[in-house]
């Protein structure tokens, strides 16, 4: 009898001791995606992005304007404080066109990813050669669904966050 109470006092202490550890793991994880979402809308709303962004817009990649929007990303990504939890950060324009990516891909930059949940929100990718006329970017924050990355072909989720031009409500 004392052996079996024992046996069920050390099982009843490790089941706690789990669900402590699950609940410091999920406060972690929870205070983790929250700063990463504060400061992604910080970078967001940068003044200098937003001009970077205009001249850059119709700009070809390596010319003057896209290689000072590179920079500004490149230089973001490493003050963020958040670098060491996400391997990429990317900017595309209101079409879909990967604008700058750190670390930088010669493989994605100047791409089309209108079709990917990341850029529209609608809860799925479209398929690969999908009409993507009237395709929206997001309108607020969002958490994209999983997807394999071009870059790499590793599986990713996405924090997206709108940039706005003139602190109206039409994206970037």
């Amino acid at each position: 009898q004392s052996e079996r109470d024992v046996r069920m006092a050390a099982a009843s202490a490790r089941d706690q001791s789990l669900r402590q550890s699950s609940m410091f793991a999920a406060r972690t994880i929870a205070d983790d995606i929250d700063r990463a979402w504060r400061i992604l809308t910080e970078r967001a709303d940068d003044p200098e992005l937003h001009k970077l962004l205009i001249a850059a817009s119709d700009a070809k990649p390596g010319s003057t304007q896209s290689k000072a929007l590179q920079a500004w990303l490149a230089r973001s990504y490493l003050e963020s404080q958040i670098a060491d939890k996400s391997d990429s950060w990317f900017i595309t324009d209101r079409r879909g066109i990967q604008l700058a990516r750190t670390p930088y891909s010669k493989k994605t930059i100047g791409e089309n990813f209108s079709r990917r949940d990341y850029f529209h929100g609608l809860g799925h990718d479209l398929p690969v050669g999908a009409d993507r006329a009237g395709v929206e970017p997001i309108h607020d924050v969002w958490l994209s669904i999983t997807y394999r990355s071009q870059t790499d072909a590793a599986t990713r989720v996405a924090f997206s966050v709108p940039v706005w031009e003139n602190g109206d409500d039409s994206p970037g």
